[in-house]
């Protein structure tokens, strides 16, 4: 079991990897076999997908925290 205050590092790894479109640390983050749901459709994407979707955000919303 992963301990909380590993937790916190790895999404704050991750949210940070966001901002900074450093996409070779928010894929190292993901398990290769992770699947991505969004609560907003209830829908699941895999990796490659989700990162074509982040390149996409980053061409379109910058200096988002």
């Amino acid at each position: 079991m992963i301990a909380q205050a590993d937790m916190f590092l790895l999404a704050d790894r991750f949210v940070r990897a966001i901002e900074t479109n450093d996409m070779e640390t928010v894929r190292a983050c993901y398990a290769p076999d992770a699947r991505i749901w969004h609560n907003n459709d209830g829908k699941e994407q895999g990796v490659d997908e989700n990162m074509r979707v982040l390149g996409w955000v980053d061409e379109r919303l910058k200096n988002r925290k």
